[in-house]
């Protein structure tokens, strides 16, 4: 799911409008990313198994394996 959200909705500084990509992971890998720069805790999701992604801050290649690994978590 691709978003418009305001910073503040994620936490952030600001009122401006961010675009923002949720994807379901593994709750570990969530856990991990949560510290990384562009990566937020799941904005209208369920925080254990979903991430938002800054996608304007995460590189795409990035992005793109993060969304096969969601695909095959939600593929069932």
């Amino acid at each position: 799911m691709v978003m418009d959200v305001k910073k503040e909705n994620l936490g952030l500084e600001g009122k401006e409008v961010i675009d923002i990509m949720d994807v379901k992971l593994d709750p570990e890998t969530v856990d991990i990313l949560q510290s990384s720069e562009g990566f937020f805790p799941a904005y209208h999701m369920n925080n254990s198994n979903w991430i938002s992604i800054d996608i304007a801050t995460v590189d795409s290649k990035q992005i793109c394996n993060l969304i096969d690994a969601s695909f095959d978590l939600t593929a069932k």
